[in-house]
């Protein structure tokens, strides 16, 4: 019983963002000195497409990424009709 209470459980703070190849990746989240606006692998890597993302928001993120998927695929549809 001692060993159980000496466990600590982990909780994902909604306070600090990541940014999705960070995430991917499980790669810890730091900011770049160079620049704020982008983390240090992403900058270190070159990549511009840096977005940061709260915990969460990520359900949000993934009903309005598939909302823009479906508009996409309605507007392939049409073409393809054409």
């Amino acid at each position: 019983m001692a060993a159980l209470k000496s466990i600590k459980r982990q909780k994902t703070s909604t306070k600090n963002t990541r940014c999705f190849y960070c995430r991917e990746h499980e790669i810890k989240y730091e900011k770049s000195l160079e620049n704020p606006k982008i983390c240090k692998n992403c900058y270190k890597k070159n990549l511009p497409n840096c977005i940061h993302v709260k915990p969460s928001y990520y359900s949000e993120e993934i009903k309005r990424l598939n909302s823009v998927v479906n508009n996409h695929v309605s507007r392939i549809l049409l073409l393809e009709k054409q």
